[in-house]
This record gives structure tokens, C-alpha cells and sequence, in this order.
């Protein structure tokens, strides 16, 4: 194939480019909203094409259809304590490292605000990996480190948004090296805004530049699976409803993705790891029947390939699950069936950010208050999550008595 066209609202920053490249002729280049994308230096580059079969922009990934899917939560709540959803990720990641002895890449925050994916190989570690981060990750060095330990016989499992992993299949074919100890976990994605942009934000925002920690999503008695912004750092602690946060709220309405995300091939079906976890839409009924669950997170998880149906079976007996129809998952989760709509706003988001003040920043992008998101919010503060649902279930069964 000819050598790579690089079309900024369609580069995915996934890097294969760079790592494929044996004559060292990409370098990595940000644009003026944090994004990363790659460029060619032509006096190294021979012109061999490897960059452009690569390319998602020009290449499909292998993807197929669901085998079966399930809602799923772990039966040990407070093992999952930290986990966006019902912990599934992390059962897979024990099982690989413990039983494979194998290795676990994912996304980690570190103390400077960096998104970036890492390779660990201790249970301990896991906690660095654990939970969604709501901003784009780096991949730098991750192809060779997971080809190296695949070339070695080790077990890799390797999970990302849906464009990360169909980068990591393209490398890894154009390599020719066997993906049978590769294990491909894509994660739902509604998009991914600038890390860069993120870090900008937050010290506008809030004065903060390093954090102990920081985490996207919340679980406590009054609130299952709660969006915001919850950060220690040395000097302040935040905690902050998502719609409360203009960043966060950007995220949630999609005015700042990567532009790639609103005409992304993966916002499908058809799907491209072995398995597929996200959030389980499609959980009412079930947590109706069974109210005592109603404090606890579901995850939803696809089965997408023998492989995905093997590691599924090697972990069950320890969560709880039940058949969730895909095509009812699809008509509640928008990002199963197409990607994001892109809003007007996108078109100055970054700027804004960069030219605005904190407060005319926070006027323009924050969630406007309305009577019935204030009740909720109420609600949500001083009734806790299994009180609300054994209402709720009480009403539903009293609207199927009068039919």
C-alpha cells in the first residue's frame, strides 16, 4: 500500500503508525487541542507502505458478532468497591495473572493528570488499571512491550476503547505474530477528549496540577455507578457531580471528542475483541426482581469469540449473571448502533477552554439546573439507591396488577 494520508478527523491516535515503522520515520506531533497525531519525517522514510496497512482509516479489523450476552456483577462487593460497573474486568485480569501467570494492559492516571496504558503483572498493581478515565490514553511503547511478551509465550490481555484494539490486531497481523495468547477486551466508548485538554482544565479549574488520585465514577449506599469528578490531591480534595463539572458535562454531551470519535467504525454490532464490557443498560428487570442487588453495579458483557466463550467459562462460577438480550442492549445504548452526534459546540470547545475564564468557561459549558434534576440530586443525597428501587419496584407492580 502507498504511504500513510493522515486526516485529522479521522486518525484515531492509536499510534500503530509509529511502532511499525522499522526506519523510525513517524513522529508524534500534538495539534492545538492536546490531540496527538503522526507525522512523516521523509527524509527517513523508504516508502515501504507498512504504515499505511495499519491505518484503521484504510483497513477493517476483525469483528464479529456476539455469541451471547450477559448482565454480570461480582458476588464480593467490596472486592469490586473501585470498579466502574460490576467488576468484571478485573475477574478476567486475576484469572490471567494468576492462574496464566500472565500480564494485564490498561489505561492509568498517574500523578501529573498523564492517561497512558501500562503493562502490570501483580494483582497489586491492578488497582492502577481499575476503573473508566473518561479522557484519551497514550499508548507510546505498549506495541513493542506486548509483542515481546507474546513472542515469548506469555498470556497478554490487553483491553481499550474498540479503536486501540483494532490498532493492536492490525499490528500485530502485519507482524505476523500469532494472537493465541493475545486476550482483546474493547470497552463501549462514547468518545475521548483531549488528555491534554484535561490537564488544562483542571488547573483553571481547580488550582490542581498533581493528584494521589483521581477517579470518574462513585458507588456508595445513595449512589450505584454516580458520574463525577473525585480527586485527593496534597493540597484540596474535590468531589463533584458530572453535570456540576464543564469538562466532565462536555464529556457527557459530547462536545469534546477526538474528532475521529463521531464517525467511528466501531460504534456498532459487530464488535472487535474477544469480549466487550460496558455498563449494563438493560438491568431494570432484574434489579426489580431482585432488590437486594439494587446498591450494586452490572456490568454488561459481550461474548464475542471462542476465545472470549473459554475465559468466560474459566471465571462464572464466581459472579453473578443473566441472559441480557443484545438487541435490547443495542435500543438502549446508543454507541452499540452508531457513533456520537456531533454538536456546534465541539466547534469552539478547545478554544474556549484555552481563551475563556473560569467562570464564563463554566457558564457556557456546565449543565444547566432544572427542578427536576434538583429533586433528584436530593433524592440521590438523603435516600439510599435500595430504598429508591424497593419503590420503584413497588410501583411497577402495582401498574402490572391494574393491567
Amino acid at each position: 500500500m502507498n504511504n500513510l494520508y493522515i486526516d485529522e478527523k479521522k486518525c484515531t491516535g492509536c499510534l500503530a503508525c509509529k511502532y511499525i515503522c522499522s526506519n523510525d520515520a513517524i513522529v508524534l506531533k500534538r495539534n492545538n487541542e492536546g490531540f496527538l497525531f503522526p507525522s512523516i519525517d521523509y527524509d527517513r522514510c523508504t516508502k515501504c507502505g507498512r504504515c499505511g496497512d495499519v491505518c484503521q482509516i484504510y483497513n477493517d479489523s476483525t469483528s464479529s458478532r456476539p455469541i451471547c450476552s450477559y448482565g454480570a456483577l461480582s458476588e464480593n462487593n467490596e472486592f469490586v468497591k473501585d470498579s466502574s460497573s460490576g467488576g468484571i474486568f478485573l475477574y478476567l485480569s486475576y484469572y490471567v495473572i494468576i492462574t496464566l501467570k500472565g500480564y494485564v494492559c490498561g489505561a492509568y492516571i498517574d500523578e501529573k493528570l498523564s492517561v497512558k496504558h501500562i503493562v502490570v503483572d501483580n494483582v497489586s498493581d491492578l488497582k492502577k488499571i481499575q476503573g473508566s478515565k473518561y479522557v484519551e490514553s497514550d499508548l507510546t511503547g505498549i506495541y513493542n512491550q506486548i509483542s515481546d511478551l507474546i513472542m515469548n509465550k506469555e498470556y497478554v490481555l490487553f483491553a481499550g476503547t474498540p479503536c486501540q484494539v483494532g490498532a493492536v490486531k492490525l499490528y500485530f497481523n502485519e507482524k505476523n505474530i500469532s494472537m493465541d495468547r493475545l486476550i482483546l477486551i474493547d470497552l463501549v466508548c462514547q468518545g475521548v477528549p483531549s488528555n491534554e485538554g484535561f490537564k488544562k482544565w483542571m488547573e483553571k479549574g481547580y488550582s490542581i496540577r498533581e493528584a494521589r488520585r483521581i477517579s470518574f465514577r462513585r458507588h456508595d449506599d445513595y449512589n450505584v455507578n454516580q458520574y463525577g469528578l473525585y480527586v485527593s490531591s496534597n493540597y484540596s480534595t474535590i468531589s463533584v457531580r458530572a453535570e456540576e463539572d464543564p469538562f466532565y458535562n462536555s464529556f457527557l454531551s459530547g462536545f469534546s471528542f477526538r474528532e475521529c470519535c463521531y464517525s467511528c467504525q466501531y460504534a456498532r454490532r459487530e464488535r472487535v475483541g474477544d469480549i466487550t464490557l460496558g455498563d449494563c443498560s438493560n438491568s431494570r428487570d432484574y434489579l426489580l426482581e431482585n432488590p437486594s442487588l439494587s446498591n450494586r453495579s452490572i456490568s454488561m458483557v459481550l461474548i464475542n469469540t471462542n476465545l472470549g466463550e473459554r475465559l468466560w467459562d474459566a471465571i462464572n462460577e464466581r459472579i453473578i449473571s443473566f441472559e441480557d438480550p443484545f438487541d435490547k442492549e443495542c435500543i438502549l445504548n446508543t454507541r452499540l448502533r452508531e457513533p456520537a452526534k456531533r454538536s456546534s459546540k465541539r466547534d469552539r470547545f478547545y478554544l474556549d477552554l484555552e481563551l475563556l475564564n473560569k467562570r464564563d468557561f463554566i457558564k457556557k459549558y456546565k449543565k444547566k439546573r432544572t427542578v427536576k434534576t434538583q429533586i433528584l440530586n436530593i433524592c440521590r443525597s438523603y435516600i439510599k439507591s435500595q430504598t429508591r428501587w424497593r419503590v420503584r419496584g413497588i410501583l411497577y407492580n402495582i401498574r402490572f396488577l391494574r393491567k
